[in-house]
């Protein structure tokens, strides 16, 4: 029925002429073909908008089955590309592909990634699996955002680095000049500042809107001072681009119910790492044994880096056994 539907439809849409070779062309059944019609008539606009087009099942092909032919997605594949998360982007993105040459486009890319970036297999990978787009920017694009990144203090090695964001390389120099003359005026970091930020959490050339959001929250709703925010931010910059409720959660639990201060955490943001039930269970199991001593000026001072290190280190630095601390576990 959808098939006559379909038929039915591009006629009413489309007001089709002639057909060049009609005794080659099944038609339905006239009674079928009159009831269809009327069925496409008591449509609205929108329906028969989508009736008219395409059938999205027969134009998501797979591109297994080009693997064979195509020396493109074979040489992709060999540097570990993930063809069906690039398959699952967008439909037309799989058509694109196809019609890459190898000699004449993809093949200097990888040489440029390889030769002068100094990419691994996985890397390369990694890069044209989330971000697909890259091979369809031409190379001189490519290099000229490598050239602004090299003239604006970062080495080659550091570029490599930033590729860790797969977006990186995809954004022209204008708009990376913009994006950190905007971050470094925006925090007053110097450039040098910047420049190691950036390279410790590449992802923030694409989502600085994000990090401004958790640093907003940090200094208006949680509790940390700007120059405690900026602390962290240079410290752990990942730390502003990690989920903000389990964020809440934990600067809750530290600074109420462990009674350390927001100074004290921003001195150590690698805290906000480990998961709340370690820390929580952690924590418990120091109040238990009175140890649970959070003030460096104060003898038997517990760092923060026992409630990150590995739970033997943990239980090692405070004298405790495994099967204390998993007899404790039960309780909880």
């Amino acid at each position: 029925m959808l098939k006559i539907l379909r038929y039915a439809t591009r006629i009413q849409v489309g007001r089709c002429s002639t057909l060049d070779s009609a005794s080659s062309i099944s038609l339905p059944a006239k009674g079928e073909f009159d009831k269809a019609l009327e069925d496409v008539r008591s449509l609205t606009n929108d329906e028969l908008f989508q009736l008219s087009q395409p059938d999205s099942s027969t134009s998501a092909e797979t591109l297994a089955k080009y693997i064979d032919r195509s020396s493109v997605l074979q040489h992709l594949l060999s540097v570990r590309v993930d063809l069906s998360q690039i398959q699952s982007r967008t439909m037309d993105l799989p058509s694109k592909l196809l019609r890459i040459e190898y000699e004449a486009d993809l093949l200097p890319r990888l040489q440029f990634f390889t030769n002068s970036l100094k990419m691994n297999s996985v890397l390369i990978g990694n890069l044209i699996s989330d971000n697909p787009f890259i091979l369809f920017r031409s190379l001189e694009q490519i290099k000229d955002t490598v050239n602004y990144l090299e003239s604006v203090g970062f080495s080659r090695d550091d570029i490599l680095s930033l590729c860790a964001n797969p977006y990186t390389l995809s954004l022209s120099p204008l708009r990376l000049d913009r994006l950190l003359l905007t971050f470094s005026h925006k925090y007053d970091f110097s450039a040098a500042i910047v420049r190691n930020i950036i390279i410790n959490e590449p992802r923030f050339l694409s989502k600085l809107k994000s990090v401004d959001k958790t640093h907003e929250l940090l200094t208006q709703s949680f509790g940390f001072s700007i120059e405690e925010s900026k602390s962290m931010m240079k410290t752990f910059p990942s730390l502003f681009l990690m989920n903000r409720l389990p964020l809440l959660e934990k600067t809750n639990f530290l600074t109420s119910i462990m009674d350390i201060s927001h100074k004290l955490v921003s001195k150590y943001p690698f805290v906000f790492k480990t998961d709340f039930l370690t820390l929580r269970a952690r924590h418990l199991f120091l109040l238990h044994f009175r140890k649970a001593q959070y003030d460096p000026t104060k003898p038997l001072y517990i760092s923060l880096y026992l409630f990150t290190c590995s739970e033997d280190d943990f239980l090692s630095k405070i004298d405790a056994s495994t099967n204390e601390y998993y007899k404790f576990l039960r309780t909880l």
